[in-house]
């Protein structure tokens, strides 16, 4: 009897399982889930801290100062051809 090849990553469909592909809820959709669960907060939370925190400190501190923080900076030093 021939066998179907089967790709990486998938299992093989046998006489007892015919189920679709949308049958049931399988493992990747759990850790899917997880991850959304997991990383959507994390972000949400980093974006909201970036458009509060980010205000307060031009408040605080100034756009000059920061300005002559970064101009401060070491400057790249200058690209040197080969001859």
């Amino acid at each position: 009897m021939r066998q179907e090849v089967v790709a990486i990553g998938q299992t093989a469909r046998t006489a007892r399982f015919q189920g679709g592909p949308q049958a049931g809820l399988n493992w990747r959709h759990v850790a899917t889930v997880m991850l959304l669960l997991i990383t959507l907060p994390v972000f949400l939370t980093a974006g909201l801290a970036a458009m509060v925190l980010l205000p307060v400190l031009l408040a605080f501190t100034g756009a000059e100062r920061l300005r002559r923080l970064v101009a401060n900076a070491p400057q790249p030093l200058p690209i040197r051809r080969h001859r």
